[in-house]
């Protein structure tokens, strides 16, 4: 029910009764005025008023009764500071009004997260996981005419920041990150230094170990039995042994020092100069031994490459210490090549006097001989399996006869 009044300005004053001013229903039939009383029946009673009345709705007011946060109860206060880990929040509140609550619905907006108002039915809000700042939650309540009520609660939140995200952590991971990459490029910078340093030293091993198997290849030894025996040939008036000798002695250096720039030669290569080294040795020596070399024929042996000379000291040890001193047989040298699924064998077998009678027999300065031969043999292989980063391994068997007797040395190379 309004009520219109005008006022002395000229402007009227609507004055509306609703069941929150005690009006029993809003179903009402009619309404009589006697002397300075308003008589309004309604459905359910009848309401008396002073003719000249003058009503303002009272504001029901809104407050907060109670804060939870996770498991803990917080006071109400101007201020409510959480933890970021801890901001599971629920806040109850409630409404004083005249008439029943449930005819009321509340609504609420929490700014700083949202700004637009959001109904309910209940007493109770909740929020999870709030990410750090500041909050303003405000509280509002309108009847079931829609009317917007004039009391509001509010309350401020504050939810802390992590450390993680605090600004002087920021400022800490960038400076450990510039600690961390400066020590990084330091190491970096000492790694390669050492790398490059070992390179240096690597190579300079290689250069060495190269000359000395020159040298061991070459050695004035050699050439000097080699010479002595084409002047032998001459003075024998063996003129086509001394031409044989000579162009096999002169094709055998040009291959030691074309093969001295090379690191790597096609065993097939190998194959070719170790037999004229051979040939070499047999002639010289009255052909008191034999030798049969055996290749694939299937062209794999083209493929596969090793140091320059490596199976020389080998053979050069069958011969003068396993062969030259036999008596009872004839020297023989067997050379084998085959080419397997995962490497390459290459064994040198001869049938000798074996390695412990012949270390009975030769002491001083030719066992030094050998033994500085087949050190070289050993140092290459090894600067050869850290360079290419592929594997040489030799093995050396002593052969036993059926009497328990020494019957030659067999050497094994195995090329993965």
């Amino acid at each position: 029910m309004t009520k219109l009044n005008g006022t002395l300005s000229g402007a009227y004053e609507l004055n509306t009764l609703t069941e929150l001013e005690n009006l029993f229903s809003g179903d009402i039939v009619n309404f009589n005025i006697i002397h300075d009383t308003i008589w309004i029946p309604t459905s359910i009673g009848v309401v008396s008023l002073p003719s000249d009345f003058s009503f303002k709705r009272k504001t029901p007011p809104v407050f907060i009764t109670k804060i939870n946060v996770d498991d803990s109860v917080y006071r109400r206060e101007d201020v409510i500071q959480l933890s970021y880990s801890h901001n599971y929040i629920k806040i109850n509140f409630d409404v004083l009004s005249y008439k029943n609550n449930a005819d009321l619905v509340y609504q609420y907006r929490l700014n700083g997260l949202d700004t637009t108002w959001k109904e309910t039915k209940f007493t109770q809000i909740e929020f999870s996981r709030l990410p750090p700042g500041k909050y303003n939650l405000e509280l509002m309540v309108k009847d079931k005419n829609n009317h917007f009520l004039e009391s509001i609660d509010s309350i401020l939140i504050k939810v802390s920041t992590p450390w993680f995200n605090a600004w002087w952590f920021y400022i800490l991971c960038v400076a450990l990150f510039m600690v961390i990459f400066y020590l990084f490029i330091l190491i970096r910078f000492k790694t390669l230094a050492k790398r490059a340093e070992e390179k240096y030293h690597f190579e300079i091993q290689i250069a060495e170990s190269e000359m000395r198997a020159l040298r061991a290849q070459a050695n004035p030894h050699f050439i000097f039995n080699a010479l002595n025996s084409i002047r032998y040939f001459i003075l024998k008036n063996e003129m086509n042994q001394a031409e044989f000798y000579l162009q096999r002695f002169a094709h055998l250096m040009r291959g030691v020092l074309e093969n001295s720039k090379k690191e790597l030669i096609g065993l097939d290569k190998e194959m070719e100069y170790l037999q004229t080294y051979i040939d070499l040795e047999r002639v010289r020596l009255r052909n008191i031994f034999s030798y049969n070399i055996s290749i694939p024929q299937n062209g794999m042996v083209d493929k596969i490459f090793i140091p320059t000379m490596l199976l020389q000291p080998f053979v050069e040890n069958a011969i003068w210490h396993g062969l030259t001193t036999l008596k009872e047989r004839k020297g023989k040298i067997d050379i084998h090549v085959e080419c397997l699924e995962f490497h390459t064998l290459i064994t040198i077998s001869d049938n000798g006097i074996g390695r412990k009678k012949s270390a009975e027999l030769k002491a001083g300065k030719t066992q030094l001989k050998q033994s500085f031969g087949i050190s070289i043999v050993k140092e290459r292989i090894y600067l050869f399996n850290r360079q290419y980063h592929k594997k040489i391994s030799i093995q050396i068997i002593d052969l036993i006869g059926d009497d328990n007797e020494p019957i030659g040395t067999r050497v094994e190379l195995k090329i993965k």
